[in-house]
């Protein structure tokens, strides 16, 4: 299958000690505000958490994301406006986190991508063209 590498790029507030690693594509689960009950059902091993801003601590959405084997999160605002800084505390400092508006975050919620990260404050999407040589095939 072909990859789509979009035009734009998000800003991203990276958080943590730990970084993404640079070019690597990573795929995401979107875990809604990443409560114990968000998860049910989900295979996080191995991908990042995309969880929303409310109801939790950053700290414990993330921390509840690395109980299911996610390696990195990303959260999004529940608010247009400026990005904040996310208090982290203890162990969830060791994995890649990162911080983004809500319009992106809205975004990767509705669409399949994987993210890549370029090393910088910056992240690209990648989208998978499913079904694309079917349809210009006309099948």
């Amino acid at each position: 299958m072909p990859n789509f590498i979009m035009e734009s790029l998000i800003i991203l507030f990276l958080k943590t000690d730990a970084q993404f690693e640079k070019g690597k594509e990573y795929e995401y689960v979107n875990v809604g505000l990443g409560r114990n009950e968000d998860f049910k059902g989900l295979d996080l091993k191995g991908k990042v958490a995309l969880i929303q801003r409310g109801a939790l601590t950053f700290s414990d959405k993330i921390s509840n994301a690395v109980k299911r084997g996610a390696i990195g999160a990303v959260v999004y605002n529940n608010v247009v406006g400026a990005n904040l800084k996310m208090a982290l505390e203890g162990q969830v400092k060791t994995i890649p986190s990162a911080f983004i508006s809500k319009e992106y975050g809205e975004a990767l919620a509705a669409g399949k991508y994987k993210l890549v990260f370029n090393g910088t404050r910056r992240i690209y999407l990648i989208q998978k063209l499913i079904n694309y040589l079917t349809f210009q095939a006309g099948v």
